[in-house]
């Protein structure tokens, strides 16, 4: 329900880590803030996240055939761990759909600086996982100056987007204390 509530703050026209806290780079609360253009409600909220959550398994399907239908499975098989959270609106589903595209981009051998801005997409998904997905693209394609290069140049075009954004907000500074900053404290006070 938080990115819900993040999403609507925008739709109101509040602005990102000025008029509100918010622990996490900013692509989750804007990738669902399309489904506001058509109205408020939480069940269109929910209708949104079914059409992505068809366009992951699109794109799985393209990746492993029928295969696919084992993750379907893992999602919402009953166990411990309840991996459906993972279907939740959230930068965990954000994440597992952005790998997938990356994984079918790289299987296709698509366009480097298409995969450099997807990356970038990661790092501002969470900050985090998005550096690992960077450095494992780096180290697979290390003898390959060229495609680093390309997918660099894809990469900071996310970059500069936010940079932009975050400057005309006044937000760069609040956005660094709390993605960057504040992850050392959350970290140091959690042994």
């Amino acid at each position: 329900i938080y990115n819900y509530g993040f999403s609507y703050a925008m739709s109101r026209g509040e602005i990102l880590y000025k008029d509100f806290n918010l622990l996490i780079p900013p692509i989750g609360p804007i990738v669902y803030l399309l489904p506001f253009l058509f109205g408020t409600s939480f069940i269109v909220f929910n209708a949104y996240q079914a059409i992505l959550i068809c366009v992951l398994f699109h794109f799985l399907f393209k990746l492993f055939d029928n295969k696919a239908w084992f993750f379907l499975i893992v999602f919402v098989f009953p166990i411990p761990i309840p991996y459906i959270t993972a279907l939740f609106q959230g930068y965990n589903f954000l994440l597992i759909l952005e790998l997938v595209i990356l994984l079918w981009l790289e299987k296709e051998k698509k366009n480097d600086y298409l995969i450099g801005v997807i990356l970038g997409l990661c790092v501002f998904t969470k900050q985090t996982v998005g550096v690992a997905f960077c450095l494992v693209s780096i180290f697979y394609l290390f003898k390959d100056y060229k495609k680093v290069v390309r997918r660099f140049l894809g990469f900071l075009i996310p970059c500069f987007v936010f940079l932009f954004y975050f400057l005309i907000t006044g937000t760069l500074y609040s956005f660094f204390v709390m993605c960057l900053f504040g992850m050392f404290d959350f970290t140091s006070g959690n042994s």
